[in-house]
């Protein structure tokens, strides 16, 4: 880090006079006092317009298996003195990298998601939000914007307990996938999935359940009413049903899943379809809870539907 500091004070001393810098990486320990000498240099360089670019790792020296709780809590603490001592330097942040934290004590959602307005990279290494992590998605995206590859995300996860995916009515931004989810999804309880539009077939969602032997509660939002669709500037498009093959699903069985909840319920016979083809797969479902939510009106409320007394079309 003393060598670093001194090489990074050195090139950002050298006057600018043919344009900006491209593109800065930077890798470092907030160790002793180093960040207070890099800190400044680079957001004032930030500030200047000189630097555009930034790839910014922040590493730690402890290896994953050493770490503990404790020192994942004061790493994140340590992180975040210098994101708020130096906030302009999340502001040209392309790609972050961070390392060994434990988001329980500070407002990652501030940094990452707000002050971070350029991020396109980020890779979290053996970071989460304490005992049960959570991971939700969110995105209005449209159809100028390229589908992903959710198992790319997960890639790494370990202990997933709780996913939110919400598309907010607008395009599937997640691409086609089925075994690859596997790894990722191992240790799911709740997989949520908000916001398909309703003209959108809901059986592709089954890929999802198929990856996930521990599931236990599934939850399906279906974005339909006309007062919500024309609040929404966005939607100037057709959105195209999934890709996805529904052939090839092995059509194991989910001894877990207790409970299919389905918010946005009509009595389609895509979503009698979609309920039916879970219910094959759940031998332990407890119960359907499908709710009819119009923000214009009082729900109704439509609960345990249980498997004795209900029939659905073949």
């Amino acid at each position: 880090m003393s060598s670093l500091t001194r090489a990074t004070e050195s090139f950002l001393a050298i006057p600018r006079t043919q344009g900006a810098i491209t593109k800065l990486q930077l890798k470092l320990y907030l160790i002793n006092n180093y960040s207070c000498n890099i800190g400044p240099l680079v957001s004032e360089t930030v500030d200047t317009g000189i630097l555009k670019d930034l790839d910014l790792a922040i590493l730690d020296e402890k290896e994953i298996a050493d770490c503990t709780d404790e020192q994942m809590l004061q790493q994140a603490v340590v992180v975040n003195g210098f994101f708020t001592a130096y906030p302009s330097v999340l502001h040209c942040v392309t790609k972050l990298s961070l390392y060994n934290l434990c988001f329980a004590e500070w407002d990652m959602h501030h940094h990452l998601f707000v002050c971070c307005k350029q991020l396109r990279h980020l890779i979290l290494s053996n970071c989460d939000v304490g005992l049960h992590k959570d991971l939700n998605l969110t995105c209005p995206t449209t159809k100028e914007h390229k589908g992903f590859m959710l198992s790319d995300v997960l890639r790494g996860t370990t202990n997933l307990q709780t996913l939110k995916l919400d598309f907010q009515g607008e395009m599937l931004w997640i691409q086609a996938e089925g075994k690859q989810l596997c790894n990722g999804f191992n240790t799911l309880r709740r997989l949520s999935i908000y916001g398909i539009f309703a003209q959108l077939d809901l059986l592709w969602t089954i890929v999802l359940l198929e990856a996930a032997p521990s599931l236990e509660i599934f939850d399906i939002e279906v974005w339909e009413h006309p007062c919500q669709i024309n609040e929404r500037r966005t939607i100037r498009h057709e959105r195209a049903n999934p890709s996805w093959d529904l052939a090839k699903l092995a059509r194991s069985n989910n001894s877990s899943l207790k409970e299919l909840q389905i918010i946005g319920f009509r009595p389609l016979e895509q979503q009698l379809l979609f309920i039916k083809a879970v219910m094959e797969r759940a031998p332990n479902m407890a119960a359907v809870v499908l709710k009819y939510d119009d923000p214009c009106e009082d729900s109704i409320y439509i609960a345990n539907i249980v498997r004795e007394s209900t029939s659905f079309p073949v």
